[in-house]
């Protein structure tokens, strides 16, 4: 259902177009919709996968084709589609002249990231990435601990997330296809690891595919040691095995220890 029109606007509505409406578009559109100042546009090239999200959530107007979508001029673009396709989505996006919400990794390579960053200085639009993790409360009272010196100097932390329930809400089948995608889905970990401790000095690792699962990626655990510049040890766990799912950080420093898990 292509359509080329301009987007129709109303006055102090923003134009939110979600391009990728597998099931993070999905709840990126729903949200959006609860929005009074917000107007949201979906795309998607595969017709089904776009008839059942707006079926789901209905939208203003929708589109098959990223051309079209783009030329009815947006004022935001929303990337959901799976990471190797960011490139592909929000260079265009900037290029027409719209802000980029990508979600979560910016790219699949650094080159790719790199690529949409050139883009965005050239046309002096703005790309934020959906880390979100930072912005809920817990973690934001950590970091304002951290800052406040309340734990001294951290010496050691041990961070542990995991839900193979993110294999069964997933609607493209794209994580368990894709290789090492672990590592890039939990990527919310090392952004915040880097806001509270700052950069990483040395990183070790193993990995594994194991267990009788009916999905089961490569590979599906992770075990890593990160040594961060400042001198403190992170243990880092990452699996696709946990049901429910969880996420659970512990800062150890001289002054003083903490423990939390996201709810």
């Amino acid at each position: 259902m292509s359509q080329s029109e301009s987007i129709n606007t109303d006055a102090g509505k923003r134009t939110v177009l979600v391009v990728g409406c597998g099931s993070i578009g999905r709840r990126h559109i729903r949200l959006l919709s609860e929005r009074p100042d917000t107007r949201v546009v979906a795309c998607d090239h595969d017709p089904a996968i776009l008839a059942d999200a707006i079926r789901e959530t209905p939208v203003e107007q929708s589109f098959d084709d990223l051309d079209a979508a783009l030329a009815a001029a947006p004022e935001f673009v929303w990337v959901c589609t799976p990471d190797p396709a960011h490139e592909a989505v929000a260079t265009p996006a900037l290029r027409a002249g719209a802000h980029v919400f990508c979600e979560k990794p910016l790219a699949h390579t650094v080159e790719s990231g790199r690529a949409i960053a050139t883009v965005a200085q050239e046309t002096g639009r703005t790309v934020g990435v959906g880390y979100v993790i930072r912005c809920e409360d817990g973690y934001q009272r950590i970091k304002q601990l951290l800052d406040d010196g309340e734990l001294g100097t951290v010496v050691a932390a041990r961070v542990k997330v995991g839900a193979y329930d993110t294999l069964l809400n997933m609607k493209s089948g794209f994580i368990t296809d894709r290789k090492d995608s672990i590592v890039l889905d939990y990527s919310h970990e090392l952004d915040y690891l880097h806001w509270f401790l700052g950069p990483v000095a040395e990183v070790t690792a193993t990995a594994a595919s194991i267990g009788d699962l009916p999905l089961k990626p490569d590979p599906n655990v992770v075990a890593a040691t990160l040594r961060f510049k400042s001198g403190a040890v992170v243990s880092l766990h990452l699996d696709y095995v946990q049901l429910p799912g969880g996420r659970t950080i512990e800062l150890f420093g001289d002054a003083g220890n903490l423990s939390y898990t996201m709810a």
